[in-house]
């Protein structure tokens, strides 16, 4: 990736201003991207219109068909931000490598999906799938979905404007049309309806495509500091160009330190403090209680104060008139049917989409567990490298522990220790440990049995274990004394559970 061919200011930005940005880059190359979308979806169109003349399914599929066609928009602005704009001929062939990626999802499951224009490069141009993707987008999205949940609904609107303006501007040119049955008459001619919409998706699907991809762009640059790296690129080019004087500068400095060091030996200096990890943990804790970690900003969008009464003048009677419907009212109640045929099909499509989503959480709640029995092949044998079998522990632990210790096996000895709690933890209270579970994980997995003395004693251990195997910081004799101590009172109140 070569940011320093960026063809705009890589820096932080609010979300609203990064996909207004794309909205103005799209403008040079916007009759270009309707052009591509429509080779691409004409020859679709044409065929749809063969099988299912005079109606509005054509449209209906193309529609659909969106999150596919939509790639060839996002194969011109991947490169076109970095100053390479491709070809036509470059265009089509990028897009017919790409468009069969992930495609089956991204008409089923995922085509419903609000932030899908900002979810497109990550499968597009990152390449990932599975529990990669989904890992990536949980952080792109952190804080960040509320933006491109919303420019979906403005397309969606802005795609029904401009098909509906247009086909009012059609009823308004053809003569003789005065009748409100005549209107509703013009309303069945769907094909119509369907060419209107088919163009309206085809104007506005660079703009959108464009403002996902930018929202995309900036959660990019506020995660992987893209203006930082390119200050310390310009910074190594220009030092890259001075590197000559530099060099012969740097050169002549060394050896006169070297003659001035050799004249004047100076002895080793050592720090002369020590920050133990309580101190560190202190300092730290100070410095994220500060004011730095605790700046929220808030923003607020004005509230549309619009007077919608005007629409229903027609619809209000003075007094000895006779009450008869208007056109709005008239127009409502011939569409009503079928806004409730969509708002119901959406509805269950709804309720499909999020039943297969968590098709696995809604099979855990609903299938019975025995928590009585456990399966002994079940029952983790390794953890970190550390043998936890009951099998391989001695019986009388304190003693074993001290003996090793007096032997200056210290490791060893701290290790039956910990060993010995771990396997005391999953045989005798049943805790739900597996072998990939980290030391954290254990004292978490430990903390719903709301024994205060046992997670207080388990992380003690663990401190000192973390410290010994990774750190190499011995514990006193008195600190292991005092653990095989309350080792000794731990184990003689064990209640299962």
């Amino acid at each position: 990736m070569q940011l320093e061919r960026i063809a705009f200011t890589a820096r932080p930005r609010q979300s609203w201003e990064a996909a207004d940005l794309g909205l103005q880059f799209t403008r040079q190359l916007y009759w270009r991207l309707v052009k591509l979308c429509f080779l691409i979806t004409l020859p679709i169109y044409l065929l749809l219109e063969a099988i299912w003349p005079n109606t509005g399914i054509n449209s209906l599929l193309i529609w659909w068909l969106k999150p596919l066609w939509e790639r060839v928009i996002l194969v011109v602005l991947s490169q076109a931000v970095f100053q390479s704009t491709p070809t036509t001929r470059q265009t089509l062939t990028g897009f017919k490598a790409i468009v069969w990626r992930q495609a089956f999802a991204a008409i089923t499951w995922r085509r419903l999906s609000p932030s899908r224009s900002f979810n497109l490069p990550v499968i597009q141009l990152e390449g990932l799938k599975g529990k990669q993707y989904q890992s990536r987008l949980s952080i792109l999205h952190r804080g960040h979905t509320s933006p491109a949940f919303w420019l979906t609904i403005l397309g969606v609107h802005l795609e029904s404007l401009i098909s509906l303006s247009a086909f009012m501007i059609v009823i308004y040119i053809l003569p003789n049309v005065s009748e409100f049955d005549e209107v509703i008459g013009l309303l069945e001619m769907t094909w119509l309806g369907s060419v209107l919409y088919y163009f309206s998706m085809l104007l506005v699907a660079p703009f959108y495509v464009a403002s996902g991809f930018f929202l995309y762009l900036n959660r990019r640059i506020i995660l992987e500091a893209w203006d930082i790296e390119l200050i310390f690129r310009q910074m190594a080019a220009r030092f890259k160009r001075s590197a000559t004087s530099l060099n012969k500068a740097a050169s002549l400095i060394f050896i006169s330190g070297l003659i001035f060091s050799s004249l004047n030996p100076t002895q080793a200096v050592y720090a002369e403090t020590f920050q133990t990890p309580e101190a560190a943990k202190t300092t730290i804790e100070e410095v994220l209680n500060g004011e730095d970690f605790h700046q929220f900003e808030k923003t607020k969008f004005p509230k549309l104060n619009i007077d919608w009464n005007w629409l229903f003048d027609d619809m209000e009677l003075e007094d000895g008139e006779d009450k008869e419907s208007g056109f709005l009212a008239d127009l409502a109640v011939n569409i009503a049917p079928f806004l409730e045929v969509m708002l119901w099909s959406v509805v269950i499509a709804l309720i499909l989409l999020v039943t297969f989503r968590y098709r696995h959480w809604l099979l855990a709640f609903a299938k019975p567990t025995d928590k009585t029995k456990t399966k002994p092949d079940s029952l983790p044998s390794t953890l970190f490298g550390l043998d936890v079998s009951a099998e391989s522990l001695p019986n009388d632990i304190p003693t074993s522990v001290m003996n090793l210790w007096q032997k200056q096996q210290h490791r060893e000895a701290i290790g039956l220790l910990y060993r010995a709690l771990l396997s005391q933890l999953i045989n005798d209270y049943q805790i739900p440990i597996t072998t990939g579970d980290t030391e954290g994980d254990c004292i978490h997995k430990t903390r719903p049995l709301a024994n205060t003395t046992l997670s207080g004693y388990l992380q003690e251990l663990t401190n000192v274990w973390l410290q010994l195997a990774y750190a190499h910081q011995l514990p006193t004799e008195s600190t292991v004394n005092a653990l095989c101590q309350r080792w000794q009172q731990l184990n003689t109140g064990v209640v299962n559970g």
